[in-house]
């Protein structure tokens, strides 16, 4: 579904100058394969791998991490162009960046949703940036340009909540779990991942041991961290969002875990064969379901697989799954309903 304040950012990017840097997530997906507009001077950052490739294919030059602040000079750029992210302390980190990042006179580039609270980001940001920001609505999006002063307030840095930071989130004896925003449900345990891990015991066969593990979209690794515990042989996790991977690196490290990690679009790089799929998708948003994004999954599930494989998905109860499946898979089954949620097991 299109993005109406993305839709806006870029009628404003189409005249981006010579040291222009685009925030991009994964709404810049949306465009790009159209981007014959772009001129020489843009640059783009993200923390999508998925993003990144498509730019690149486009041939726009991108940074892939975790929106480190130390990826461009200090006073180097003249526009930054971003549509706010979802979650506040992203959001309060890059307008800090910005900030870093652009000379004095240059500009930031804000908009978003009415909803996601774009009116408040672009008013601290005129704060910090030392001029009176002018935020313009067209329907439910707002936009402003912000400029940087000379005499901009160094002391008016946005909370980011030490967005740089991991921090300890639980403990489940022997594990401790690490975790920062920028990583989906951050700072909890999820309620479907946990139902997964649950049953997870009673699920497996009981040569626990022979087995190869994968964790498809692992997040912070709340699942792979669990599936650790019944001493596979081989523990893989994968995921496309930078921010997941360092997060689930940190995990691996303390908790001392040989866990294999690959920085990849719904595993596309991985070509090992696995005797176990387990994952907790990203395929809704509200009520909601992304299609491709599904299938995309499935596929890549059915490819991962070994002859023998098993795969172990839990989703919202509403999305179905079941019946998608069956363009890839022989069997698929609905094993609980529960909170919500539903476990289905899939397998040729």
């Amino acid at each position: 579904m299109s993005d109406q304040a993305f839709s806006l950012l870029q009628q404003h990017l189409l005249q981006h100058g010579d040291k222009a840097l685009w925030i991009a997530d994964e709404n810049a997906l949306q465009i790009a394969q159209q981007l014959s507009w772009v001129r020489d001077g843009l640059t783009a950052i993200t923390n999508r791998i998925d993003v990144q490739t498509a730019l690149e294919t486009a041939g726009v030059d991108c940074k892939y991490n975790d929106w480190q602040g130390d990826s461009f000079e200090p006073n180097s750029l003249e526009q930054v162009f971003y549509r706010v992210s979802k979650e506040k302390p992203v959001v309060h980190h890059l307008i800090n960046s910005a900030f870093t990042w652009l000379k004095p006179g240059g500009q930031l580039i804000l908009c978003g949703q009415k909803n996601d609270g774009t009116k408040s980001y672009i008013d601290k940001a005129g704060k910090l940036f030392g001029e009176k920001a002018r935020p313009q609505k067209n329907g439910q999006i707002y936009h402003a340009s912000i400029t940087k002063q000379l005499e901009a307030n160094n002391d008016a840095h946005l909370d980011c909540s030490q967005y740089p930071e991991l921090r300890p989130i639980a403990e489940i004896p022997p594990l401790n779990l690490w975790s920062k925003p920028g990583v989906f449900g951050w700072n909890k345990i999820d309620r479907g991942s946990e139902l997964l891990v649950n049953h997870l015991q009673d699920w497996l066969p009981e040569s626990r041991n022979e087995l190869s593990m994968l964790d498809l979209g692992c997040g912070y690794g709340y699942i792979t961290l669990m599936a650790s515990q019944f001493n596979p042989a081989k523990l893989i996790a994968t995921d496309n969002n930078a921010t997941a991977l360092l997060t689930i690196s940190e995990n691996a490290k303390q908790n001392d875990l040989d866990i294999e990690i690959h920085s990849a679009d719904c595993a596309d790089t991985i070509k090992e064969k696995v005797d176990i799929v387990l994952c907790n998708p990203p395929f809704h948003q509200g009520f909601s379901i992304d299609g491709g994004l599904t299938d995309k999954f499935l596929r890549q599930t059915s490819r991962l697989l070994k002859p023998a494989g098993k795969a172990l998905f839990v989703v919202n109860q509403f999305i179905p799954l079941e019946r998608k499946a069956a363009e890839y898979f022989n069997h698929s089954q609905c094993l609980l309903e529960q909170d919500g949620f539903k476990l289905i097991e899939l397998s040729n």
